[in-house]
């Protein structure tokens, strides 16, 4: 039920001149950003060890 609540909080914060937010608004990303930096869990190697993947012809050869 917070949907509502959301959307009548967003209404005030866009209706409010000196807060300068509006729907459209952009965001910047800066040239260096790199959200995947100093992360283990995506490095190249992390799906190297994991089980192969099982080759199937479809959906049927679940119930066959």
């Amino acid at each position: 039920m917070a949907l509502p609540i959301h959307g009548i909080f967003c209404q005030k914060i866009y209706a409010d001149p000196e807060l300068n937010y509006t729907a459209e608004g952009t965001f910047d990303i800066p040239a260096n950003f790199d959200p995947c930096r100093n992360s283990t869990r995506y490095s190249p190697d992390f799906y190297r060890d994991s089980v192969p993947p099982v080759n199937s012809e479809g959906i049927d050869d679940l119930f066959n």
